[in-house]
């Protein structure tokens, strides 16, 4: 109790001497911050001193105007020079500060190395031109200088391109004249046409050469769409793997069929394109995709002997679209007479819930990406959907035609509209099951070259030797290699999960130093396609791209 009494009666003391200490603290504070300078100050003279003699002053340099011809001659190699008393790039067409510090940035941009490269193609395809001219023999006895000739020459091939039509040149010719080079009459400019055609077949050469060599080629398909009727097109179209294993489809060639044409005459054009012209290797050529007319499969069986390697894939597009044969001229029938409004109804939705499966997997097919790693998926599930049909639409239909008639029966109904398409089922599964077998064995074993599929296809040695269907992979060494390398990419492929097709071939693109038998293997197959609609589409684009006041443009192109 004495000792708690003291110290309250210290407190107060306590309390005074620490006021008076703050006070004493604060005053000496108030005397430090008014002799202190700034910091600002500080700073700037700590700044100074070790700057000292290091920079001039502000507004003390003396400044050299330099000609614009200078500047640019302190930036070799960027494509500058001085135009209208300015600076300007011909990399990326536009006026630029002759300030030092901004050249310098814009010489360093992504945009103007992209511009320089675009250039340097530019003046390879020139230059290029300029040697076609000189080795054309008609055009060494022209007394025109070389430059002068090149550009008509580009002119003719950028109208080709836009299928502008070649006798509107005349009507253009004051505007192109601007750029330095004369042109002539539209008449005159018609020697070019054939001229571009050669450089267009150099071209497809120089990319389907094999990398290193000048004799070799690269491992090709062809699509193919051959004809028997005068007027119509034989279009015949190369696909190859580039060095960055990218898909790659060039037309190489298109022909009006003047009279007739039967299997021996279409295999002499085949062969014509791609051993004489192209000079395309027997063993080059690995796989060939055409529809089902019996004059294309005569053609191949003409020309297996020059091809050893060659798959012969019939298009499954036109396979799944002829099922459509089977039913239409039912159809036909039942609308030619309207008291037949009721199978017209269960038709049409007979129609629709098979033929749903027929469309879906056509339109997949069709297109031009890697669709061999799953070509036998699709085509399976049209089987199985074929094999086990769902009637849902039937099945509405005639609850709803049999509350309207009491008369009518519900499964009378439905049996009469499965029977409608009972031909074209029995027809798609015997041609997926018994004609198109060897054809339909192949997609499945590429199933194998599918990084997603391998997972839960767990292959094993007997399961690689199923792709010795591939023509090209038919012999023991390249099976071994495969199966030895086996364990390594069933590794590399564990918990992958990929969406598209196209990830798929990056990821082999990625692996092929890993693994470089299966993706040369996988390589190879990536040339085999489901469907020869890439020459249906050449079609497509010559309809399109031409309408009925171009025909004129159709004949420059065609020539």
């Amino acid at each position: 109790k004495s000792t708690a009494s003291i110290i309250c009666r210290q407190l107060p003391d306590m309390s005074k001497f620490q006021s008076k200490m703050l006070k004493m603290q604060q005053e000496n504070s108030d005397n430090n911050s008014a002799n202190r300078p700034p910091p600002a100050k500080i700073a700037r003279e700590r700044w100074s001193d070790s700057n000292k003699n290091k920079y001039k002053s502000r507004g003390a340099s003396d400044v050299k105007k330099i000609c614009l011809r200078d500047r640019v001659n302190q930036f070799p190699n960027q494509h500058l020079c001085v135009r209208s008393n300015a600076i300007f790039c011909n990399a990326c067409k536009e006026v630029i500060s002759s300030k030092k510090s901004i050249v310098v940035s814009h010489c360093s941009s992504k945009k103007h190395e992209s511009g320089k490269a675009q250039l340097q193609k530019s003046k390879l395809r020139d230059q290029t031109i300029a040697e076609a001219l000189s080795r054309e023999k008609s055009q060494k006895e022209s007394t025109l200088p070389l430059a002068e000739r090149a550009y008509r020459q580009q002119v003719v091939e950028e109208f080709l391109k836009a299928g502008i039509p070649i006798h509107k040149v005349d009507k253009l010719r004051p505007l192109l004249e601007k750029n330095g080079y004369r042109l002539t009459g539209s008449s005159n400019l018609g020697q070019y046409i054939s001229l571009t055609f050669k450089q267009e077949t150099e071209r497809i050469k120089q990319e389907i050469s094999a990398p290193g060599s000048t004799e070799m080629t690269r491992e090709v398909s062809v699509i193919f769409d051959g004809s028997t009727r005068q007027g119509e097109a034989i279009a015949i179209i190369v696909r190859f793997i580039n060095d960055d294993w990218l898909n790659t489809q060039r037309l190489m060639r298109i022909d009006i069929c003047s009279k007739s044409v039967n299997s021996e005459q279409l295999a002499r054009v085949l062969n014509e394109c791609l051993s004489v012209e192209y000079g395309i290797k027997a063993n080059s050529l690995l796989a060939a995709m055409r529809d089902g007319a019996s004059v294309n499969q005569a053609a191949l069986n003409r020309i297996a002997f020059i091809f050893p390697n060659l798959l012969n894939v019939v298009c499954f597009s036109h396979t799944l679209d002829n099922v459509a044969k089977r039913i239409v001229p039912q159809l036909q029938a039942i609308m030619s007479d309207p008291r037949r409004l009721i199978d017209l109804k269960l038709e049409l939705a007979v129609t629709i819930d098979v033929g749903q499966h027929f469309v879906k997997a056509t339109y997949y097919l069709e297109g031009d990406g890697p669709l061999v790693f799953s070509c036998y998926e699709k085509l399976k599930a049209v089987a199985e959907a074929c094999q086990n049909p769902h009637f849902p639409n039937v099945r509405a239909v005639a609850v709803s035609i049999a509350n309207q008639d009491p008369t009518q029966n519900v499964e009378t109904l439905e049996q009469r509209a499965k029977e409608c398409v009972q031909p074209a089922i029995r027809w798609f599964l015997r041609k997926f099951n018994v004609e198109l077998y060897n054809t339909v064995s192949a997609f499945k074993a590429a199933r194998i070259m599918c990084p997603v599929a391998v997972q839960w296809l767990a292959p094993t040695a007997e399961t690689i030797k199923t792709l010795k269907i591939f023509p090209f992979l038919n012999n023991d060494a390249t099976i071994d290699a495969l199966v030895k390398e086996l364990p390594q990419y069933v590794a590399a492929a564990q918990d992958v999960i990929i969406s598209s097709e196209e990830k798929k071939v990056e990821w082999w693109k990625h692996h092929a130093e890993q693994l470089p038998n299966w993706s040369s293997a996988v390589k190879k197959v990536l040339l085999v396609q489901p469907s020869s609609a890439a020459a249906e589409r050449a079609f497509s684009i010559l309809n399109a791209s031409f309408n009925d006041q171009q025909h004129h443009a159709l004949s420059d192109y065609l020539q």
